[in-house]
């Protein structure tokens, strides 16, 4: 008996851990503040990681989501109340659609094929050469299985049959909740905490790979949620306290954030929202005209149609290649099993928890918490600046000095406010060589 309660004491206790989640939030909501202000200043010094302007400065009129390419249509996923990101991962970017299957299952199932072919013509010849025999037959299937059944594997463990696919929770998605200016993210099942939206800060993290394969990557950071920490120490007592930084789960785009300008525009589509609704991230109306509004989470059709109108040597040899495996890989069959499933799954796969639901709903319980948007200054904005940089403007667009209210500075002086200063006159960082 005193087995079993050491077994499941650690399980009722993280049980209660979540249980307080929201309300620890209403009694506390700067918890861990200070502490995540160190952090942020720690990591704003090392060379993989800078900070984006503070959620006070707005992007710059000039260049504000232009062009805004992404589908907000969905009413379960975007409102005025809320929206949710799908922060579960596509399985790769599409070749021929939106959505299409992961390349690299689509390669191992074209090796498959390959395999398959080869199996196929040798027992053929043999047969035409010593005749039909057991051994032959046997050797074949052998080679089959040891050479064509290993990528057929990792193609079907990417499939939108595999259990894996089937069974994937949006674990880790979050809902931007306006009206209650908390960012719920789901840890699984009915685990969620629930982060203050003017604690969020923008981060780039560096890539040692540049281009597609690396380059800048947009993290919104926060002050580490309690919830998260009491698990950690239940679950792992003896490990040291995580120093690391707190990230939430977004779903924008899937590979063409990997730039200043679409991190920037990732950040401002957030904030906007938290601070105007829906009217402030209404899609491109030219580029709904022409069919290249994307899904959050699916590659801009804007871009892939860019890259099209440039031809070069790599095209030639790569794009009929392309073509061949997306083509013998059953491609748009493959892209509405695809389709099906990732439908499925925004409908059936996951449900909040009522407590989230009534956050979202029509008449929240709002008490304890500061639901007043950020309001952004309207002296100083932000804009891309050269070489995958930003820079401060003053709102014609020129650099500028950065100021500061005697209020914010009062504040600082009694502790109540830490200014993080925007570096003056157009100052940028630069990428890490």
């Amino acid at each position: 008996m005193a087995e079993q309660d050491q077994v499941t004491s650690p399980e009722l206790a993280e049980r209660e851990v979540w249980a307080q989640s929201l309300d620890r939030v209403r009694r506390d909501p700067d918890r861990g503040l200070s502490k995540f202000q160190e952090r942020f200043e720690a990591f704003k010094k090392r060379r993989d990681w800078a900070a984006l302007p503070p959620m006070d400065i707005a992007m710059w009129p000039g260049c504000v989501l232009n062009p805004n390419d992404v589908d907000i249509s969905n009413p379960k996923l975007f409102n005025e109340r809320y929206i949710e990101l799908p922060t579960y991962d596509n399985l790769d970017v599409p070749m021929e659609q939106r959505n299409a299957a992961h390349m690299f299952g689509r390669v191992a199932l074209f090796f498959h094929h390959i395999v398959l072919l080869i199996t196929i013509a040798g027992i053929v010849d043999g047969i035409l050469k010593e005749g039909a025999n057991l051994s032959l037959f046997l050797d074949m299937l052998l080679m089959y299985i040891l050479f064509g059944g290993a990528p057929f594997l990792v193609f079907w463990v990417l499939s939108p049959y595999s259990p894996f696919a089937k069974g994937m929770e949006k674990e880790g998605s979050a809902r931007f909740n306006r009206q209650a200016q908390l960012v719920h993210v789901s840890c699984g099942g009915d685990k969620v905490v629930h982060v203050p939206w003017r604690h969020v800060r923008g981060m780039v993290e560096f890539s040692a790979v540049p281009g597609s394969l690396g380059g800048t990557s947009l993290k919104l950071v926060a002050p580490r949620p309690w919830e998260l920490e009491e698990r950690r120490r239940l679950k792992y007592p003896h490990l040291d306290e995580d120093d690391e930084l707190y990230c939430l789960p977004y779903g924008i785009a899937s590979l063409d954030g990997r730039n200043m300008n679409r991190a920037l525009m990732h950040m401002e589509f957030l904030r906007r929202y938290m601070e105007k609704g829906l009217d402030a991230i209404q899609p491109d109306p030219e580029l709904q005209k022409e069919g290249l509004i994307r899904p959050p989470g699916g590659e801009s059709p804007a871009v892939r149609k860019l890259g099209e109108e440039s031809f070069s040597l790599g095209d030639m040899i790569f794009n009929p290649i392309e073509k061949l495996i997306y083509w013998a890989t059953f491609g748009p069959w493959l892209d509405r099993k695809f389709d099906e499933a990732y439908r499925k799954l925004d409908i059936e796969g996951f449900e909040w928890p009522e407590e989230v639901e009534a956050m979202c709903g029509p008449n929240p319980d709002l008490s304890g918490l500061d639901t007043r948007p950020i309001i952004p200054r309207q002296d100083l904005f932000y804009r891309y600046g050269a070489m995958d940089t930003y820079q401060y403007v003053d709102v014609n667009g020129n650099p500028a000095q950065p100021m500061i209210s005697k209020e914010a500075i009062q504040a600082a002086k009694e502790g109540k406010l830490k200014i993080d200063t925007p570096k003056p006159s157009g100052e940028s960082w630069t990428p890490p060589k």
